[in-house]
This record gives C-alpha cells, sequence and structure tokens, in this order.
C-alpha cells in the first residue's frame, strides 16, 4: 500500500462506525485491490485485504464484466449492478452500489462498494411469483365459474369455465353481473354485493338465475366473499358459481312427484333415492367421487314421550336446519325416516370434504 493510499485509510471515519453499519463496506485502489473490509463484508466474503476484489469474490483472473466500480473509476459518478454467489448451500443475492474516493487533488485514488443483501427480498418476489403461478393455474383450469366483481357489480375478470357456462367468448361477456341475471333475481344479487362492499356482509351464498347468450336460463350456486386490502378496506369481491341446473331441473321434477318431507322440507326416501340414482349415474360419467352419510338421532324417542310430538317435530325441524347449514348447496339431504337423515356428498374435489362436513355437523 503506498503512502497516499496509507494517508487516505487515516483519515477513513473510525472502524467502528463502518462495523456497526448492516451494509457490507468495501474499499479497492484503481488497481482492484482490496485496501479495507467492514466487518458485515468480512462476515460474508471473508478477510481479503490485499487481494484483488474479482479473485476474492468472484474467483476470476480478471476483473468482472460490467463491474460497478470499474464504472466509477472511468466515468465518476455513482453506479449500480446486482451480483449473486454461492454462500454454503444457498444463494446470496447483492444490490451493490460503487462510487469513486478522490484526493484533495481531485485524483481518483479509490473505490468504495455498498453491498446491500437482498436475498430475502429477491426469495420473496419468487415466493411471489410462484403464487400468482399457481392461482393462475387454479383460475384458469377450475371447473367452477370464478368471477371478480367490483362493488357496483361490474365484471373485472372471469375464468373460462364461467364463459363456458353462459356461452360468451370473453370479449362478448357482457360488463355489468345485471346483464348476466334473470331480471327477477338481478335486484337482490345486486343489493347482496352492496351490503358486502359496504362492509354489511362478509360473505354470501344463494342459488340465482342466469341468462346465457342463447337465452337460456342457468341455475347457479353462487358463493361470495370480500377481498381487503391491508387497512381492512374493500377492494372488490370473488365470485364462485357452480352450474346446478340440472339439479334443479330434477329437483322440480321430484317435487311434481310428491317426494319431499312435510316437516322438514328435506327429500324423503322416494325423493332421496330418485335423485341419488341421478347422481350416481352423473358422478360415473363425469369420474367424479361422491359420499354417502347417515345421520340417527339420539334420544328423539324420548323427546316424544316426555315433552310431547311437537316439540319433537320442533327438534327434528331443527336438526334439519343444521344439517342444510352444514353441507354445500350441492349436496343432497333427505329424512328417510322417523329420526334418520342420509347426506349425499356429490362432485368431491378435496380429499377431506367428508371430512369438513363432518367437523361442520359437529360444530353447528
Amino acid at each position: 500500500m503506498d503512502d497516499q493510499n496509507k494517508h487516505f485509510i487515516s483519515r477513513l471515519p473510525a472502524a467502528a462506525i463502518c462495523d456497526a453499519i448492516g451494509v457490507g463496506i468495501t474499499i479497492t485502489d484503481t488497481a482492484l485491490s482490496v485496501l479495507y473490509q467492514n466487518k458485515a463484508h468480512k462476515s460474508i466474503f471473508g478477510n481479503h485485504t490485499g487481494e484483488h476484489c474479482y479473485s476474492a469474490y468472484a474467483k476470476r483472473n480478471d476483473k468482472c464484466e460490467n463491474c460497478p466500480l470499474t464504472k466509477a473509476f472511468k466515468g465518476g459518478g455513482i453506479h449500480t449492478a446486482e451480483w449473486t454467489i454461492s454462500h454454503g448451500t444457498e444463494q446470496l443475492y447483492f444490490d451493490i452500489t460503487a462510487s469513486p474516493l478522490t484526493a484533495d487533488s481531485g485524483e481518483v485514488i479509490a473505490g468504495v462498494e455498498l453491498f446491500r443483501n437482498i436475498t430475502q427480498r429477491r426469495q420473496m418476489e419468487a415466493k411471489l411469483r410462484e403464487n400468482e403461478e399457481h392461482f393462475r393455474a387454479v383460475f384458469e383450469g377450475s371447473l367452477v365459474g370464478i368471477v371478480f366483481v367490483d362493488s357496483e357489480g361490474v365484471l373485472l375478470q372471469t375464468n373460462p369455465s364461467f364463459q363456458i357456462m353462459l356461452g360468451y367468448p370473453q370479449d362478448e361477456l357482457p360488463r355489468g353481473f345485471i346483464q348476466i341475471m334473470h331480471p327477477d333475481d338481478a335486484n337482490d344479487i345486486i343489493e347482496l354485493f352492496h351490503d358486502v362492499a359496504n362492509g354489511k356482509l362478509n360473505n354470501f351464498k344463494i342459488e340465482k338465475r342466469y341468462l346465457r347468450k342463447d337465452g337460456s336460463i342457468m341455475w347457479g350456486n353462487i358463493s361470495v366473499t370480500a377481498i381487503k386490502d391491508r387497512e381492512g378496506k374493500f377492494k372488490y369481491t370473488i365470485a364462485m358459481i357452480e352450474d346446478v341446473s340440472e339439479r334443479k331441473r330434477i329437483e322440480d321434477k321430484l317435487k311434481s312427484a310428491a317426494v319431499t318431507d312435510e316437516l322438514t322440507g328435506l327429500f324423503n326416501r322416494r325423493g332421496f333415492f330418485t335423485l341419488a340414482e341421478q347422481q350416481l349415474k352423473m358422478a360415473d360419467r363425469l369420474k367424479k367421487k361422491m359420499s354417502l352419510l347417515y345421520l340417527d338421532l339420539d334420544n328423539l324417542k324420548v323427546i316424544n314421550d316426555e315433552l310431547g310430538h311437537k316439540i319433537g317435530d320442533e327438534a327434528l325441524w331443527d336438526a334439519a336446519g343444521i344439517i342444510k347449514n352444514s353441507v354445500r348447496g350441492s349436496d343432497i339431504i333427505a329424512r328417510i325416516g322417523g329420526d334418520e337423515f342420509a347426506l349425499l356428498l356429490t362432485n368431491l374435489s378435496a380429499p377431506d370434504t367428508e371430512e369438513a362436513v363432518i367437523r361442520h355437523l359437529h360444530h353447528n
């Protein structure tokens, strides 16, 4: 190290100040020899004072391409670059800022580089990209219609399944939710969207009619949830729509055949087996999984004997309500005996759907 550089180093701020800075700091002369490293820099790269920076840090025999320090020596000013190194078993990412250091005469005698570790930021960016790719795959590949809707009922984005349900190419789909709703249902659904946007509701689930491009009616089971920002302010809603037109058609046919239980409003034994037969055929054709649950209420006879049949009927009615609130709109529920209920869980897409329904039943 020549006298001029020794003089320069002697004028540096106290080493303790540099070491207290979490950013890696290194000073290199114009021949690219390392003059100084602070503690943070040494902890990552080791002590390489007196060595050429390119051989010490990059394991090269010559200066690095696009070196920000070399650019600072040639043109002056501040130059930046991003750099990646292998450190043990992981990759580290750094944002490097380089600037020249001059003597009193104005001559460039060295350069300082700041190494900011941006590994965590890069990992977060990669995770966000991965999450976005996963969401895009679900959004594009889902068999359920997915729609993003603003507070005024404007369709912000729709997935292919929703477009197919209504028979519209993406560029022909109406912009307003109200334009694809049956006129008799439109006001109700828009009011619910407003309630979600205003914070009166966080979500809702309802079955309503939609108008296909050809004018036919599609019954949809719609689940809507509010999406909010970090401050809790409403951004938009996400709606998931399942086409239940075939189920509705069969239900209407069953109702006309008097196959519902008068007390609970659920299907009776005959209705259940008729509808289940249709669903089983459909599941077999579409290669979908189904699950059958049987529920037997305890102590109904005791209630009837001690409190009377009116209270017993109320207990059955309450039980039916609990069951309906514990399953999806696409599932089939029936009272098949005095205190016996059957549930047919249709179109199972997740392996734990059955367990989730059972948990909801216990919770409710």
